[in-house]
């Protein structure tokens, strides 16, 4: 659910052959089909639609982008950070299924393949994409 490619074939060619690389959600299919099929949506309709990404009216929805799932681990990202909430602490009768994960952080520019956990080494980095998450988590609200 992080780094899935979503790919868009639009019938009269709008954007045809172009790549967007930008932080989008699965929360911005809803709001991109209602605005392709002309159809008013709620401004209260979470997740924005990506139709002015593709026209080239804007270069970005947001900075951060996040996933997760009930009383799984929570993901905030950016383009050179990935940062993992671990869940075991949150799930104890989850954790049978599922071994205890601690949080991660990863520098995608320099660990593109994300294989050490600098966590320890940017406590920084952690309180400002957690600050991110919380203030995501207020929008919702």
């Amino acid at each position: 659910m992080i780094h899935i490619p979503l790919i868009i074939r639009h019938p009269r060619g709008i954007g045809k052959g172009g790549r967007i690389d930008v932080l989008v959600q699965t929360s911005d299919i809803l709001p991109t089909l209602l605005e392709f099929l002309d159809i008013l949506f709620s401004p209260g309709i979470h997740g924005e639609s990506i139709w002015p990404l593709i026209k080239g009216e804007k270069e970005k929805l947001r900075d951060y982008a996040f996933c997760g799932w009930h009383q799984g681990d929570i993901c905030v990202q950016n383009k050179n950070w990935k940062f993992i909430i671990g869940s075991g602490e949150k799930k104890q009768h989850y954790l049978r299924k599922y071994p205890h994960k601690e949080s991660q952080l990863f520098n995608l520019m320099e660990d593109p393949g994300e294989k050490y956990n600098v966590i320890k080494q940017n406590p920084n980095k952690v309180n400002q994409m957690k600050q991110a998450l919380e203030e995501f988590l207020d929008e919702l609200r």
